[in-house]
């Protein structure tokens, strides 16, 4: 495939035409506590149980949705009350990099998990674009982000995040959870490297031990790796 590609195809990397600062790539680990634990392994075996619904699922992905949001906000799956390892990392994160006069953008796959992190992060003043935002409040959602000094973050999925903006005032953007698709994947975080940046783009993705999410950034890795072999 990739001998017959090389025939047709003619390719310029952004990196060979544009002079655009260097994107550095960090994955932070962190630990569920047990009460986090228990609400995980109790999707986690009822997935088990109902292993035939999942295999012949047409979508068998969309099965393991629940056991995906344990990871990045389990209050969307449960009433209890329950620290979450990643949004105590962001937390920090956030902090460190707001104190020092930078803004970030923050991605998820799901409106649910938005939706919690704009409560939660109220008093930085978030915007926020969504498939939920229509095509005049995004523009709207963007300027203020882009112009607005009290606005230190951008909150967004990764679906609607993908394509048509500029988003340069930020300089570091956190996924809270990552799409099956590496290109997916680095369309959204290419909204902060674009033509303008000064500085150097920060790429950091939240991971929690011991779940499902070490499994999909392998996925996600080995995807990469193929493309990069092939193209």
């Amino acid at each position: 495939l990739e001998k017959d590609l090389n025939k047709v195809m003619l390719r310029r990397l952004k990196e060979d035409i544009l002079d655009l600062p260097e994107k550095t790539y960090t994955n932070e680990y962190v630990e569920m506590d047990k009460h986090q634990a228990a609400i995980y392994n109790e999707v986690y075996e009822d997935i088990r149980r109902h292993i035939d619904k999942v295999e012949l699922s047409p979508n068998p992905l969309t099965e393991m949705l629940r056991l995906r949001q344990v990871t990045s906000c389990p209050s969307i799956v449960t009433s209890m009350k329950v620290d979450c390892a990643k949004l105590n990392r962001l937390d920090e994160l956030l902090e460190e990099r707001i104190e020092n006069g930078r803004k970030c953008l923050i991605l998820s796959n799901w409106t649910s998990v938005t939706d919690e992190l704009l409560k939660r992060y109220v008093e930085y003043n978030p915007a926020t674009i969504t498939g939920k935002i229509k095509d005049d409040e995004r523009e709207y959602q963007k300027v203020k982000f882009m112009t607005n000094p009290n606005c230190k973050i951008l909150i967004g999925t990764i679906g609607a995040m993908g394509v048509g903006l500029t988003l340069t005032a930020a300089t570091t953007a956190i996924f809270v959870d990552e799409p099956w698709n590496y290109s997916t994947k680095l369309q959204a975080e290419d909204r902060i490297h674009r033509i303008g940046m000064q500085d150097k783009a920060e790429i950091i993705t939240l991971i929690t031990k011991d779940t499902i999410d070490e499994r999909i950034n392998q996925l996600v890795q080995d995807k990469k790796e193929l493309s990069d072999m092939i193209v």
